[in-house]
């Protein structure tokens, strides 16, 4: 992918389907590791998140246009007229889901808010053994700060500043993730670099906690482990995964 380009959740569910037959047809297991909750659930159980074919660029185009002349809220207004349970949901900064939800209710038969769905309307397809790992709260916050400084001395700073100057729309997917909006302002020089770090590990560690509370509210039958503070259940792991591919 091209840092230009914008990456959904359909296209994500869309590209592991076809990675997982790949996988199986050479005899092989597949193996998910990650990641975003939404990203997760809408693999395992299969949803259809209102049709991955309701794809309209050049509308897209039009209210990123609108958005950058009248302002985000011009935009957002427009979703309120059309679908306002979406738009309670979305903040209307968030500019490219508010987009997104104006898309999906203008292009498909339903509404972006009708399109919501949890797997508690599936039962997933597959055949899995689903793993997730935890540990204190603070031990996995001090050991998303030592990631991120670790980051930095591989380059973190290089390659945020490389992505500044390709000269991207705010609005683009990339110039959004967490990693690299946070730094955008030290090389704005409207930040220090010490201020700007601090951001993004805070950024992380509230990711992180969306990702255990996504992953223990949303997906079914999970096994926990705490491997950090216990590492000798590995044992038990590698018993449960062994088990699982003998059944």
């Amino acid at each position: 992918m091209d840092v230009s380009e914008d990456y959904s959740v359909a296209r994500f569910k869309s590209d592991a389907e076809v990675a997982m037959k790949d996988i199986i047809s050479r005899g092989k297991v597949p193996i998910l590791v990650g990641g975003t909750g939404l990203y997760l659930e809408s693999f395992i159980y299969d949803l259809s998140l209102g049709g991955k074919e309701i794809e309209n660029p050049t509308f897209r185009q039009e209210m990123t246009e609108l958005g950058d002349r009248e302002g985000n809220h011009a935009v957002y207004a427009k979703l309120q007229a059309l679908d306002p349970k979406a738009a309670e949901a979305i903040h209307p900064n968030n500019l490219r889901r508010v987009i997104r939800a104006l898309e999906v209710g203008t292009f498909s038969d339903r509404l972006f808010s009708d399109q919501a769905e949890t797997h508690e309307d599936h039962v997933s397809p597959y055949n899995l053994l689903m793993i997730a790992l935890d540990t204190d709260r603070q031990i996995l916050y001090d050991r998303i700060n030592h990631r991120v400084d670790a980051m930095v001395k591989e380059g973190l700073l290089e390659e945020t500043q490389w992505l500044l100057s390709q000269n991207l729309d705010p609005n683009q997917q990339s110039m959004k993730a967490i990693g690299y909006k946070e730094l955008f302002p030290y090389f704005r020089k409207e930040a220090s670099l010490e201020t700007s770090l601090e951001e993004l590990k805070k950024n992380s560690r509230h990711y992180a906690k969306r990702q255990l509370t996504w992953i223990r509210n949303r997906l079914d039958g999970v096994h926990w482990f705490n491997l950090v503070e216990y590492p000798e259940r590995l044992d038990t792991v590698l018993t449960l995964v062994n088990d699982f591919l003998t059944d």
